[in-house]
């Protein structure tokens, strides 16, 4: 903004300024005042002080609190504005290890980094997804998005769930949602929960692997990987051929842009609600510009450094430095 002539004013009072009277005329551009120092502030910086790309989504919660107690939730970090998104979830706390009846959530915080507080989202509009659970979330770094994928939803604390496969965004900016895919649309991966979801800068899309359904005391789990294309909003199954991770859910994943890679480690299988020998803890890494799985070695066993051919036994794991061109565990 600019300031055409200076402003002096002449102020009265000992304690309280009582009266300030202009001795010349001020010319100021519209849209702006001056500031108490009598300097003239930006009329487009916001109250809440945060930069223009990060707008404050709610009421901020006091310091030392956050949201309610839940689980099964989606979140996803914000790079530039060093701030987390979470939606949904489920407030259900079991008793004596006794499953309860689920408590869909459906609402949204923020964490800032920055000031170490929570922010209660209030989210705009009338368009929204349904409250669920195990969803998965990621942040779109190009177009600043949070996306949420499948869950499972029901109506009431009783009956069959409803499983997820719809993709919905919410943007910061108009502090809205709106859906890219329809729930049950043709061409999507099946309805499931607990998968695992990134978003792949170079690709501009969401990677999705695995997940599945309960059907009873066990799981329906696959382990396919989707594509879903954020510029032309389609799905596509990928990296089909070569050596596959076993079905799971369960799982955790991240996405290594350095070397261009989905990592995902352990999960449950099909017997994973009933033994514990069910779940997994091998690491897989996909290749997104060959789209080709392969898996890290596990590391042998051992009782003594002898077992290990000279390299150091510890912990029952021989601790031999990986080859240059090989990824391998270490402790």
């Amino acid at each position: 903004m600019r300031v055409l002539s200076i402003l002096r004013l002449t102020c009265l009072g000992l304690l309280t300024l009582a009266a300030c009277t202009s001795t010349e005329e001020e010319l100021v551009d519209a849209g702006t005042q001056p500031d108490d120092a009598g300097e003239v502030a930006d009329a487009g910086t916001p109250d809440s002080g945060e930069p223009a790309a990060c707008p404050a989504l709610g009421q901020e919660l006091q310091q030392g609190t956050g949201p309610t107690r839940r689980g099964d939730s989606a979140a996803a970090y914000d790079p530039a504005c060093e701030r987390v998104f979470m939606f949904f979830g489920d407030a259900a706390e079991p008793q004596n290890c006794n499953p309860a009846a689920a408590q869909f959530l459906g609402d949204g915080y923020t964490y800032d980094f920055r000031t170490g507080t929570w922010a209660a989202i209030e989210v705009q509009g009338e368009q929204r997804p349904l409250d669920r659970v195990r969803p998965s979330g990621a942040w779109d770094t190009t177009r600043n998005l949070f996306y949420v994928f499948g869950g499972r939803w029901r109506n009431g604390t009783a009956g069959a769930y409803t499983y997820l496969n719809d993709v919905w965004a919410f943007d910061p900016e108009s502090r809205s949602w709106s859906v890219l895919w329809p729930l049950d649309q043709p061409g999507a991966p099946l309805p499931r929960m607990n998968t695992v979801m990134v978003y792949d800068e170079v690709g501009d899309r969401l990677l999705v692997f695995a997940g599945g359904r309960a059907s009873g005391i066990t799981f329906a789990v696959d382990s396919q990987t989707w594509a879903f294309d954020l510029e032309t909003k389609t799905w596509s199954q990928i990296a089909q051929g070569g050596s596959q991770p076993t079905p799971r859910l369960f799982h955790v994943s991240a996405l290594d842009t350095k070397r261009n890679r989905l990592w995902v480690f352990g999960g449950g299988g099909v017997d994973s609600f009933t033994t514990a020998d069910d779940f997994f803890n091998d690491l897989w890494s996909l290749d997104l510009a060959t789209e080709t799985w392969s898996k890290v070695p596990d590391a042998p066993t051992c009782r003594n450094d002898a077992a290990c051919g000279g390299a150091p036994c510890v912990n029952g794991t021989c601790n031999t430095p990986p080859p240059a061109s090989r990824a391998a565990w270490s402790r």
